[in-house]
């Protein structure tokens, strides 16, 4: 490691489980942005440009030298599907996903706040589902776990038992592919 601080921009409680996992020094320090704004973009992009927006706005409150990384994770079936609004919300999505396959996109974005270096991916994984009853849903979403999760489920939590397969990363899933921000990270001078 090359000594700079590491700032993860993001208050998500499973993207610091899975730095906390490999070992990483870090600080944490949220992003408050409006993330509906590239939701009319392919998912692909909207995820990429996200997160980039979310280091951008870290990068303004950080004056010592640092090394910012942001995600943004959407889930993608006929559209972008984000956080749940509420419980109906969540019923619906899950409603969608049952018997089927949607992806799920991650953007990643690294950047050194003092030479502007930057580094931008994303990774998608393919997520199948089993079929879902109505209780199999009005169970889940009772029990309050899918209404901070883009695509209303944790795939590492309750939801564990509805997943039929996943082709990809499946921290990509949970919110931060890290194999993928393991090899960003190298162009940093930071191995993890």
């Amino acid at each position: 490691m090359n000594g700079e601080r590491i700032i993860l921009a993001s208050a998500s409680p499973r993207r610091k489980e899975i730095l906390d996992m490999v070992g990483l020094q870090y600080e944490c320090l949220p992003a408050n942005i409006d993330e509906s704004e590239f939701l009319s973009l392919p998912p692909d992009i909207a995820v990429m440009q996200t997160a980039r927006k979310k280091a951008n706005a870290v990068r303004g409150q950080v004056s010592a030298p640092a090394i910012i990384i942001a995600a943004d994770t959407v889930c993608y079936l006929n559209g972008i599907i984000g956080k749940p609004a509420d419980e109906e919300d969540a019923e619906r999505i899950l409603r969608m996903f049952s018997d089927t396959v949607h992806s799920v996109y991650t953007g990643i974005y690294v950047l050194d706040n003092c030479s502007g270096k930057e580094c931008v991916r994303f990774s998608e994984t393919k997520v199948l589902f089993s079929a879902l009853s109505d209780d199999d849903i009005h169970n889940y979403v009772l029990s309050g776990e899918p209404m901070d999760k883009a695509g209303a489920y944790a795939i590492q939590g309750l939801a564990s038992k509805f997943i039929r397969s996943i082709d990809g990363c499946f921290y990509n899933v949970v919110g931060l592919p890290i194999s993928e921000l393991r090899d960003m990270l190298k162009l940093f001078g930071i191995n993890i």
